[in-house]
């Protein structure tokens, strides 16, 4: 584990009726953060680190990271863990099974592939005759 890695147990920030409703708003924002995590994650069956669509909470001299954040559910544990590509902002969610955010009882299986650039050839459009 890296020095600075965020440790989450997500019923933490939850109140009794598993609600965000009494946090203050930095508390408030970095909830959200990771329950947007949360929803997309266990909303997919995939195996290995995935990008989801969820931006980088991180700035660096109030310039925001352009990142998008990969995670993954741990076969071990459960735990999510996620990270920035870009600036390396990383953790793990604890406890988020049976919030409001898990969608795990819906899970699609994704079969995820590595992202390869466009070719040239892929770009050619179909020659017509």
């Amino acid at each position: 584990m890296k020095p600075g890695t965020f440790i989450c147990n997500l019923t933490h920030y939850l109140d009794e009726k598993g609600s965000f409703n009494h946090l203050p708003l930095p508390a408030l924002r970095i909830a959200l953060f990771l329950s947007s995590i949360v929803g997309w994650v266990s909303g997919r069956f995939v195996e290995g680190p995935e990008r989801t669509n969820v931006p980088c909470r991180r700035s660096r001299a109030r310039i925001p990271c352009l990142g998008e954040i990969e995670a993954e559910i741990l076969e071990d544990t459960f735990e999510i863990a996620w990270r920035c590509p870009v600036c390396g902002d990383n953790g793990f969610i604890s406890n988020w099974q049976d919030t409001r955010w898990d969608r795990s009882s819906d899970a699609i299986e994704v079969k995820s592939k590595p992202y390869l650039p466009p070719t040239r050839e892929s770009q050619t459009p179909p020659s017509v005759h």
